[in-house]
């Protein structure tokens, strides 16, 4: 006989970069906001920081870093379709110094991307993204 018991999140300060560009639309924006709004609920906080951007050929930090559900689905509240091209690079790049400021070195950092996949600068995303896993970030 086993018996499954909940176990505790473990500390992780997580960055989640959403794409808004026009090759996502305006209905896959929601569902990935669905979906992120999940997630948050699902999170133990506050063994999590966790901070969202949305990207085009611009960054917004639509929530700043912080260990709140209540304000992270404050901020998924006002979060809205503005579209755009795909520039991913500058996301991971801010992404990056959104998780500079934090715990590193005590906790996992992490960036998750909610994206269709298809950048329009693909060089320098993958220069940026081998910058974050060069810093243990994955």
């Amino acid at each position: 006989f086993a018996e499954l018991a909940r176990g505790r999140q473990r500390p992780l300060d997580l960055v989640v970069c959403m794409d808004s560009s026009m090759s996502v639309g305006p209905q896959e924006f929601a569902r990935s906001t669905d979906f992120l709004r999940h997630i948050v609920e699902m999170l133990e906080m506050p063994a999590v920081r966790m901070g969202i951007i949305r990207f085009h050929h611009g960054v917004h930090e639509a929530a700043p870093m912080c260990m709140d559900q209540e304000t992270l689905l404050e901020h998924m509240d006002a979060l809205r379709f503005d579209p755009g091209e795909t520039s991913m690079a500058p996301a991971l790049h801010r992404a990056g110094a959104l998780l500079e400021g934090g715990r590193s070195g005590l906790v996992k950092q992490a960036v998750l991307v909610l994206t269709d996949g298809r950048p329009n600068d693909p060089a320098a995303t993958e220069a940026e993204a081998e910058a974050l896993k060069s810093r243990g970030i994955v």
